[in-house]
């Protein structure tokens, strides 16, 4: 602990100890900061996938009678009412062929390179996306596929108001352990700086006055050992008064 100061500073144990397990709560605090804020982050993620995943599965039963039909005006109408219900970046409509036939924001889609969600849903979260994919049949024979494009947006909006409410929660909890840990090393050291008063009253005036035991134990042993240092002390002096008493005889 000594390092951290400089040579002129002489810190006190009360100090030292308010430093040191501040310091603990600190990082504790920290910790818990980060852990609850990826947890969070887990929870909302896994809370859209699961909502864009059922999303997802609604558009492949109402996507194949206008496909199977090649009603173009009717997926139109299904993909307009998506984007209204939710906030979509993009949906590209494939054929059995891979071909793309229909969709919304398809130049977007390419950049965003959805063809990777081919083996299944992703989360990609550098680019605020969940990338959907699903396989759209009739009569048990697929006739197309559709990727769906899901903003993560809202999402993370909710996850930045929760990270500030647990930042002012975590602040909090920080001073409030501060203030306990000052009071934790006034309540620890108050028998010793009791023992110091009654070290320098010992060198001043109230030589012989004994210590008053404190309740903590090893404090208290401490104390009858300086309380029969005393004693002895006194006696030793009356002694000493006795035989300055009988030489002046």
């Amino acid at each position: 602990m000594k390092k951290i100061f400089p040579s002129f500073i002489r810190p006190s144990l009360r100090l030292r100890l308010f430093i040191f397990f501040s310091s603990v709560v600190g990082v504790f605090s920290i910790f818990l900061y980060y852990y609850l804020s990826k947890q969070f982050q887990e929870n909302i993620l896994s809370s859209e996938l699961s909502k864009t995943i059922s999303v997802t599965k609604l558009v492949e039963s109402t996507v194949s009678i206008p496909l199977r039909q090649n009603d173009t005006s009717g997926i139109k109408e299904i993909f307009s009412s998506l984007r209204r219900e939710y906030d979509i970046t993009y949906i590209v409509l494939l054929n059995e062929h891979d071909d793309v036939i229909a969709g919304f924001n398809t130049d977007s889609a390419a950049l965003h390179r959805y063809r990777e969600s081919t083996e299944g849903n992703i989360v990609d979260i550098d680019h605020g996306l969940i990338k959907t994919k699903g396989s759209i049949r009739s009569a048990g024979t697929e006739i197309g596929t559709i990727h769906i494009g899901f903003s993560l947006r809202s999402a993370f909006a909710e996850l930045n108001v929760q990270r500030r409410e647990l930042a002012w929660i975590s602040t909090i909890r920080l001073l409030i352990g501060a203030f306990l840990v000052y009071i934790l090393t006034l309540i620890v050291l108050r028998p010793i700086n009791t023992m110091m008063d009654r070290f320098i009253s010992v060198g001043k005036t109230e030589i012989f006055s004994q210590m008053q035991t404190t309740g903590y134990e090893e404090i208290d042993r401490f104390v009858g050992s300086f309380n029969a240092m005393v004693v002895d002390l006194k006696s030793m002096q009356e002694e000493l008064h006795s035989v300055n008493r009988t030489l002046e005889q």
